[in-house]
């Protein structure tokens, strides 16, 4: 299975309330540098970074557009 980043969420509020927007959509998520970001805070370095599957990231995608239209998306 190959997974694909997701844009970084802004801040630590806006990561949880996507995991819990992605949790009741029923997509799963990994979450990268999760250790790490407990450990040093939200530095732009050790940001939690959730990917999701392939055949998920386009519902994810559309999530962030509408629940975070400031969130920059390539």
């Amino acid at each position: 299975m190959t997974l694909k980043s997701l844009p970084q969420m802004q801040n630590s509020y806006q990561l949880a309330i996507l995991k819990s927007i992605l949790d009741d959509e029923e997509i799963p998520y990994f979450v990268r540098n999760e250790n790490l970001s407990a450990a040093y805070g939200f530095i732009p370095d050790f940001q939690e970074e959730l990917q999701v599957s392939e055949e998920n990231y386009d519902r994810a995608i559309e999530i962030i557009k509408k629940g975070f239209p400031e969130i920059a998306i390539e």
